[in-house]
């Protein structure tokens, strides 16, 4: 890829872990001597600026230094028994600073299927993530990543953009940070890139690898995998509807670290989108939109759906949402009859221009929902009523989604993928949107602010398949929990409040250690010196805990006392909490909850 700059006492417990192996990279530098990252032009003929706090004596160990320190970024998070290596050199890519100058590219040198404990059959998986679910080098004859830097003189100290070589993030202005670059290619080797064509739409082995299945358009409603090669040439550029499917990356971006403020897409996974405009009459629609069933005014004269006599079908409307076309009589005279008729809110349907939308305007002293949409719309949703099944659909503010048979819409938050209008190949898809602040390192450029961080990218990696280890927030949601166990979320003896193991430990509460289900543990939870102890898991907020206190077993108030905690690693803190005595005989727990 190509980059550009621009108590319930709660007995918790503990368990043995699986031994698991931090991920080795190997770079083979592949560059003459005298060049690139066998440079050996002394250091001190860069600017000052240029090296941080890099110890490295000549530009080639400079660079070398940079390379072990983004690899070992990434090892903190992945786990793999087989070395990863990567063929890494210099090469002039052309460009200049400025007219926007591809930095470095990389890929992955062969993705495979099919091979031992491959997670799906018929998928290809990048070389490394397969080596690391096999346990062993399906291809030792290749490396497994190939990364190239532009070696144009503009980013070697002489005039215009020039690396840093820092460690510490700390990039100065006018320069770009070759670590997070280094980083960021590392990134695409090891899965972050479609192996799809964006130009043909083809996938690359006439099969979807990994990273294409978790790809959708929440347009067309259509996973890149389900698409065929026209559709995906058109969804390649079909921003913002473009959006990753990933469940780690999406949950921790919807605001369990409030990752990132923007960048995201509202996403039906169910039901038929249509684009919308909101009248300026209407009243606010939430976020999450305005539900309810969709039913076809009748004025009973001439055009009967157009309600430009009194509406007469009022038992069919009532609480509901009206579908109403245009023509003859202003836009808030016919919401206002569709009121009156007892309809909730308004769709508005265009009587010509086949995709045209307006913006539809109007008065109201009693405001609804209302939504306008092109005729072509209206004639494929008033083709679903006359089905006679019944069509729900929800209104947002700038589309609507319609679903037959009267079920509830899907709805959810995704991250988007960059996919400009101008297709860029190299870049389209395989890259977060650029609109995602904070920025990310997986965006189609390297910007400011990114300090050394992978940010989201370990939990997209975790999205695809690689075994990971240490990231603060692995799971984020008990359903994902449950899901990373194989539990069937649709059993009831998957609910929270259930032990599926039997070891006298509710499921919430092995999620609140990151405890298997399925596999009895013993407890953590000791009292001792009046002093309360547990081990617990540094948890997403879609928990609640609390301690309490009661001198009957039945009336339990809260009590507040000073934790102390030890970090035990990145996941896991051990807690003790002082417990107050007084002349009460008192007991005491320890609560976690989901929040209602």
């Amino acid at each position: 890829m190509k980059l550009l700059p621009q108590l319930f006492i709660s007995t918790l417990c503990l368990v043995q872990l699986q031994a698991q192996s931090p991920a080795q990279f190997v770079f083979i530098t592949n560059d003459p001597v005298g060049g690139g990252f066998n440079d050996n032009t002394a250091a001190s003929t860069l600017s000052a600026q240029a090296l941080g706090n890099n110890p490295g004596p000549t530009v080639g160990e400079l660079r070398r230094n940079v390379l072990e320190a983004a690899g070992a970024r990434w090892s903190q998070f992945l786990n793999s028994q087989v070395p990863i290596l990567v063929d890494v050199d210099f090469d002039d890519l052309g460009g200049s600073s400025g007219g926007g100058i591809a930095l470095a590219g990389a890929s992955a040198t062969s993705y495979v299927r099919n091979f031992a404990n491959a997670p799906r059959t018929g998928i290809y998986y990048p070389l490394a993530l397969a080596n690391s679910l096999a346990d062993t080098d399906l291809r030792p004859d290749l490396s497994d990543i190939n990364i190239t830097v532009n070696s144009n003189a503009e980013l070697n100290g002489n005039g215009g953009l020039s690396w840093y070589y820092g460690l510490d993030g700390n990039t100065p202005f006018n320069f770009i940070n070759f670590s997070d670059v280094i980083a960021h290619e590392l990134g695409h080797g090891l899965g972050f890139a479609s192996f799809a064509n964006v130009q043909t739409g083809a996938f690359a082995f006439s099969e979807p690898d990994v990273f294409s299945t978790l790809i959708y358009d929440s347009e067309v409603l259509l996973s890149w995998e389900s698409m065929n090669n026209s559709a995906r040439v058109t969804s390649a550029t079909n921003d913002p509807s473009l959006v990753w499917l990933g469940a780690y990356s999406n949950t921790a971006a919807d605001g369990v670290n409030d990752y990132i403020t923007s960048g995201k897409q509202n996403v039906i996974i169910a039901g038929t989108s249509f684009l919308a405009q909101q009248a300026d009459f209407s009243s606010s629609i939430s976020g999450d939109g305005f539900t309810g069933e969709l039913v076809l005014v009748n004025d009973g004269v001439n055009i009967t759906s157009d309600a430009a006599e009194v509406i007469i079908n009022t038992a069919e409307l009532f609480g509901k949402i009206a579908l109403v076309d245009r023509g003859l009589v202003n836009f808030d005279l016919k919401v206002s009859r569709a009121q009156d008729a007892g309809a909730l809110a308004v769709v508005i349907a265009n009587n010509v221009g086949g995709d045209a939308l307006i913006n539809p305007s109007g008065e109201s002293t009693n405001p609804i929902p209302v939504i306008f949409v092109s005729e072509n719309s209206g004639n494929k949703i008033k083709a679903l009523i006359s089905s006679g099944n019944p069509v729900n659909v929800t209104l947002f503010t700038s589309f609507l989604i319609v679903e037959e048979g009267g079920s509830a819409t899907e709805f959810q938050t995704k991250i988007r993928l960059h996919a400009p209008a101008t297709l860029a190949p190299g870049s389209s898809v395989s890259h977060w949107s650029a609109d995602a602040s904070p920025n990310l390192l997986m965006e189609p450029s390297i910007n400011s602010g990114l300090n050394e961080n992978l940010d989201l990218s370990p939990l997209l990696m975790k999205d695809i398949g690689w075994s990971t280890r240490d990231i603060a927030i692995p799971h984020l949601s008990y359903e994902i929990w449950l899901n990373d166990y194989g539990v069937n979320l649709t059993d009831s003896n998957a609910a929270a409040s259930d032990d599926l193991d039997n070891d006298g430990i509710l499921n919430l509460l092995e999620y609140h250690q990151n405890l298997n289900p399925l596999q009895a543990s013993p407890s953590s939870l000791s009292f001792d010196n009046n002093t309360l102890s547990l081990r617990r898991y540094l948890l997403p907020n879609d928990l609640e805990q609390s301690y309490q206190t009661s001198t009957n077993l039945s009336k339990w108030e809260a009590f507040n006392s000073t934790e102390n905690i030890t970090v035990i690693d990145a996941q896991t803190q051990e807690v003790s909490l002082p417990i107050s005595t007084d002349d009460k005989k008192r007991f005491y727990r320890y609560r976690v909850e989901i929040p209602e």
